[in-house]
């Protein structure tokens, strides 16, 4: 699918909760208290319907940082996504092809509140498949420090959230992880599809 030229751009919020992560942590996407970490969240079609959004191309998110702490630099981090049919994230990640849609050799954040990402390659969300947004970063060499603390919604009968993490072993070698119902609140920047 190519990208429109001209579009109109829309942003939509998924998940009001007022809730955040300790400094030691999840479910934030930044930190370094344990080096190591893939993190990634599940947010379904019905819920970007929902909040008004329609196929198109994703060309920003962004997290709600309530507090930085001590969050120390990431290296090689990079955000993937990828249109998926799970309705429930299990133990294991969904293996595939993702897209890489941000990378940055050494990331931090460094204000309080929306930390936007604006997406290197915008990402088509078909508007029927549920959206995973996968986060990883291998600490290599650097200090542990700790995680931002990230408002979070608790998305009830569900398991939205799968973390990774480890002190010793790289996130980009992970196939299992433990499953939350937190998932972090999202902001997206969609440009929807012109009509047919």
């Amino acid at each position: 699918v190519s990208t429109p030229l001209s579009a109109q751009l829309f942003t939509y919020t998924i998940g009001t909760g007022t809730t955040s992560n300790a400094a030691n942590a999840a479910p934030t996407p930044y930190g370094t208290y344990y080096a190591n970490f893939r993190q990634q969240y599940m947010y379904r079609a019905t819920e970007i319907t929902a909040a008004g959004g329609s196929a198109g191309f994703i060309t920003r998110i962004g997290f709600n940082v309530q507090a930085l702490n001590s969050c120390g630099n990431m290296t090689n981090f990079r955000i993937r996504m990828k249109n998926t049919t799970q309705v429930n994230l299990t133990e294991s990640f969904e293996t595939g092809v993702y897209t890489e849609v941000w990378f940055q050799t050494t990331y931090r954040p460094l204000v309080t509140g929306w930390t936007s990402h604006t997406l290197t390659t915008p990402f088509y969300w078909d508007g029927a498949s549920n959206l995973l947004i996968d986060i990883l970063t291998d600490i290599d060499g650097i200090a542990r420090t700790q995680n931002a603390s990230v408002y979070y919604t608790t998305t009830l009968m569900r398991t939205t959230s799968l973390r990774f993490q480890s002190i010793t072993v790289p996130a980009s070698s992970a196939i299992t992880g433990t499953t939350s119902s937190y998932r972090v609140n999202l902001q997206m920047i969609l440009m929807p599809l012109p009509p047919a």
